[in-house]
């Protein structure tokens, strides 16, 4: 059966189901998909790095860590710097948190005008924080002055345990935080189209990309966390470009790489891209 595919400029068209046959094949376009042509699709990036990880599996983030706590957690910001305060301080004004608070309701974030070294307390209580990035900055960045150069840290309350954090490379912060694991709500699947692995030179390492699902249920019996894609010994990198994407990881879920030193330590750094589809 032949199939009509619209053309990119017919808006209406794309618009429609991508259960549609006539058009299925438009509306996996990753063009498509990346500009928001594409009714009830997303495309998400995910990039984390970890310096100096041990021999036991941790999350390839920043900090280590990637918390997933049954009952949403009360959280607060604070900075290294106090160059991070607004409104007149010359790095981050304000940093936007993004993550899920209700796995119902899908994603949602919240930005905090920053207060330098004294922390500043969110008013959305989090179950899951996958991304925070610098929003606003005092410095009108170029390749030698950045928009912060500063650690800013994502906590529980009361200088709580640590869920992610913003650093610098070089003197220069990055803007954005390393992790390489995110969460997909209720309602939404999601498809793994590429991933790759960087070890640190001279090193090996052992990689695990991880599913969770049914993240809601907090009773036992509980779903399995599981491996769907595990690498030993990997020397300089891997990367994964599969003609069937990996997936469907299906929301509430929680899914990401972690890593091992396979001696001593290492320094990992990981990524993958996905799609997050309307159920």
């Amino acid at each position: 059966m032949s199939k009509i595919i619209p053309k990119y400029d017919d808006y209406e068209l794309i618009g429609r189901t991508r259960m549609d046959a006539d058009i299925a094949m438009a509306n996996s376009d990753p063009m498509l998909i990346s500009r928001r042509l594409v009714d009830g699709a997303q495309a998400v990036r995910k990039f984390g790095a970890a310096m100096g990880i041990g021999t036991s599996l941790v999350p390839i983030a920043t900090s280590q860590v990637y918390r997933t706590p049954t009952t949403a957690a009360s959280l607060e910001l604070v900075s290294d710097s106090n160059d991070d305060t607004s409104p007149s301080g010359s790095g981050a004004l304000s940093v936007e948190v993004i993550g899920i608070a209700d796995w119902s309701v899908g994603e949602v974030s919240e930005t905090v005008a920053m207060n330098g070294t004294t922390a500043v307390a969110l008013s959305t209580s989090f179950l899951r924080v996958y991304r925070m990035k610098v929003a606003t900055s005092g410095t009108y960045a170029s390749s030698t002055a950045p928009s912060h150069n500063s650690v800013i840290t994502l906590r529980e309350t009361g200088d709580g345990d640590e869920w992610a954090s913003m650093n610098s490379t070089s003197g220069f912060g990055l803007g954005q935080s390393e992790i390489a694991a995110s969460s997909i709500a209720t309602g939404k699947i999601g498809i793994m189209s590429k991933a790759s692995v960087f070890v640190e030179a001279s090193k090996t390492a052992t990689v695990v990309f991880f599913e969770r699902p049914n993240a809601d249920i907090i009773v036992a019996p509980f779903d399995v966390m599981r491996s769907k894609l595990t690498i030993h010994n990997i020397e300089g990198g891997f990367n994964a470009d599969p003609i069937v994407p990996y997936g469907p990881f299906v929301g509430p879920c929680d899914i990401g790489w972690m890593g091992a030193a396979t001696s001593q330590t290492a320094n990992i750094s990981a990524s993958y891209t996905m799609v997050i589809f309307d159920a």
